[in-house]
């Protein structure tokens, strides 16, 4: 009951009131994006482009948006990335 299960699974656009939350208190990311962006990327879904959700009691806690299409390099720069290389 102290830390819940969580479950990872794709991103649904019922899940934009939930993640919501987190881009809201953002004012930049609403000027940028808007109010439902993330419906926008979940529409967007394709091979290359996925959104996962981390879901705890039927409640989107957490999102990732992963593409195929990243260069390694790149992100070595900014993280430590060594063993997934």
């Amino acid at each position: 009951d102290f830390v819940p299960t969580t479950f990872i699974r794709p991103g649904k656009e019922e899940d934009n009131d939930d993640v919501a939350a987190v881009y809201h208190s953002n004012e930049q990311l609403k000027q940028i994006y808007g109010d439902f962006f993330f419906t926008e990327m979940v529409e967007s879904v394709d091979d290359n482009h996925k959104i996962l959700v981390a879901d705890v009691n039927e409640t989107a806690v957490g999102t990732i948006a992963i593409s195929s299409k990243i260069s390694l390099d790149q992100l070595q720069c900014t993280h430590h990335i060594g063993g997934f290389k």
